[in-house]
């Protein structure tokens, strides 16, 4: 059983048959490596789960430490890290939304013994209007609204997670570079126009493996 992942759509919906015949040949992820995105968005876990800045912020200085050299360049790197940590904390208090999970499996079959969509979900809150709010982690701004991905798992977490209606989950990121959130609750259509084509995406996928 082959796995399409979640940030793989866009390139795969760009030449279906080109990643299929890559899919094949591939043999497995290989692990994560280590980034500074990465710890800080380990970093952001570790607020969320335990609600502690000062404790988030040793655990990304830590990870600093013991995954780069100590030069002026990764210095000045953690401090703009530590100050986006900060902004984030402060962008989900002003925003009031409530912390339910993080690192979400997503799990969907595209076809039978053939293809499965996997992925995480990095953040999932409760927002204000009692509704879920699903955001991503970028580095920098990107073109989101009209990827794939996001009303997927619009989608599944409404209907195959928490059981509400579509209109009650919202998706969207946090930009690190703007260090805002951005969500958009899209519609019943546009929901089903992507489930579409994602299905359509994933046989094209399946035909070539």
């Amino acid at each position: 059983m082959k796995k399409l992942r979640l940030p793989q759509l866009e390139t795969a919906r760009k030449d279906p048959v080109s990643f299929a015949r890559q899919l094949s040949l591939d043999a497995g992820a290989s692990g994560f490596g280590h980034s500074k995105f990465m710890d800080w968005q380990r970093a952001a876990f570790k607020y969320l789960d335990s609600k502690d800045l000062i404790e988030a912020r040793q655990h990304l200085e830590l990870s600093f430490r013991a995954h780069f050299k100590v030069d002026r360049r990764n210095v000045l790197d953690l401090e703009r890290y530590v100050q986006i940590l900060e902004e984030f904390t402060r962008e989900q208090r002003r925003k009031r939304l409530v912390f339910v999970e993080s690192r979400k499996n997503v799990d969907f079959p595209l076809v039978k013994e053939k293809l499965r969509l996997t992925g995480q979900v990095p953040t999932i809150f409760m927002n204000s209007s009692s509704g879920y709010s699903i955001y991503f982690m970028t580095k920098s701004s990107i073109e989101w609204q009209n990827e794939l991905r996001f009303p997927f798992v619009q989608y599944y977490f409404s209907k195959k997670v928490y059981g509400v209606d579509i209109k009650d989950v919202e998706v969207g990121i946090f930009n690190l570079e703007t260090r805002g959130f951005e969500e958009k609750s899209y519609s019943n259509y546009a929901v089903n126009k992507a489930l579409s084509e994602i299905r359509g995406l994933g046989r094209s996928i399946a035909d070539n493996l």
